[in-house]
Formats: C-alpha cells, structure tokens, sequence
C-alpha cells in the first residue's frame, strides 16, 4: 500500500501541473483522452489520473474490477504485468493492489522517498519508460520543492535506438526501461538489471548554465 500511496504523491503532484498549465483535470474521465473511441464515452467506474496512468477502483468485498483497456499495450504499475487493450478485462485484488496501467509512450517520474510527499522532486526521483515506440518521443520535467521546473529528459527512440536528451540534472537520476531486462550497448553510463528492468544512470548536467547541474546533455542507447 505505501508504494501505490507514494506513487499517486508523485503522478498526482505532476498531474496538479499539467492542471494548471493547461487547465486539464487532474482526474479525467476516459473520454477527454479518447475522443475516437466509443467505448470511453459512458465509462463512470474507472478514469486516468493526469494523462497516462489508468485507475479502476474495486467497488466490491470480494475484490473483482472489470475495466476498459484503450487500444495499445498497457504495463500494470507496480507488477510490469502487460495487457493488449482494445477490450475489457476482469481482475481480481486484495486491499493492497488495484488496477493501475500506465499508457505507452510514457516517461513517468517516480519520487524515492516514501515517508513523506513533500520533497525536491528534482533530486530524488527516478524515471521509468514504458512500452516507447519507433519514431515516437517521451518527455518529463522534473521540479524542485518550489515547484520550478529544473530537470527535462526527452527520450526518442529510431529503430533499435534512444536517444536521451537531458537538461539540468540534479543528481545521477535512474532511468528504468521498463519490461527490458538487457541492452546491448548504453556507452560509458552505468547499467543495472533491476527487477522492473535495465536501469541507466544519467549523469549530473555539466555544461555551463545559471546553476549547479543546468548543462545539457545526449546519450545514445542500443536496445
């Protein structure tokens, strides 16, 4: 229960900005992201917190959810499971799990600290990339305490390629390509096989800039 608490603090606290950035609900109904399909129109039992992660609450004691995948491979949250969407699935949870399936094409920001939920964002996150096709890019900012936007990571992938573009780093910040557990070639950057898969470590940013870690930089990652 703590992981999926300190998870919503931090996809919570990143949909709150796009909120006020772009005047989108922090809860959406599935419609408002999936105009072009008819089966989102009359959805009431489940929604999207922000703009990628799913969530389908169980209303029941004996823990079984139906909910509605949209078309595109979807990666449960916390246990890497993947389904096909474009149909309905039935699960079943106990007390301390629920449905949470992230979209592809994701990099999502996951804080480290689970005691608390106020903390620089900025330094103690890590990312995790989900199921990023070819020719498709995904981006996240990270944010200080004050909410001022430090970090940018954009991930572009071009075949067996990713291009990772990253401004501002803070402190060596994990980058997890989730449901990968290998990859052929990551260059100099340190490289962990993790349960949720491969993680690489970005280095702090060392170009010039207005503060400590403002450089930029650009890895390349043969997948």
């Amino acid at each position: 229960m703590r992981d999926i608490c300190a998870a919503c603090w931090r996809w919570g606290w990143i949909a709150s900005r796009q909120a006020v950035d772009h005047g989108t609900p922090m809860l959406r109904a599935m419609l408002l992201e999936f105009l072009d399909d008819p089966a989102c129109d009359y959805l009431d039992r489940q929604y999207l917190l922000g703009d990628a992660l799913l969530v389908a609450p169980v209303f029941n004691a004996e823990g079984d959810v139906d909910f509605y995948l949209p078309a595109g491979r979807r990666t449960h949250l916390f246990s890497g499971k993947q389904l096909d969407g474009g149909r309905w699935m039935r699960e079943s949870h106990g007390f301390t799990s629920l449905p949470l399936y992230m979209r592809p094409n994701t990099l999502l920001a996951l804080g480290t600290e689970d005691q608390r939920p106020d903390y620089d964002y900025a330094r103690r996150s890590e990312l995790h990339l989900f199921e990023l096709g070819d020719g498709a890019t995904a981006t996240v900012t990270l944010r200080d305490l004050d909410g001022t936007a430090v970090t940018h990571v954009r991930v572009t992938r071009q075949g067996d390629m990713l291009r990772v573009r990253h401004e501002g780093v803070q402190a060596p910040l994990r980058l997890v390509l989730r449901r990968r557990h290998s990859v052929r070639d990551a260059g100099s950057l340190p490289m962990q096989a993790g349960e949720s898969g491969v993680s690489i470590t970005l280095p702090m940013g060392e170009g010039e800039g207005e503060g400590e870690g403002e450089g930029e930089g650009e890895v390349t990652v043969r997948v």
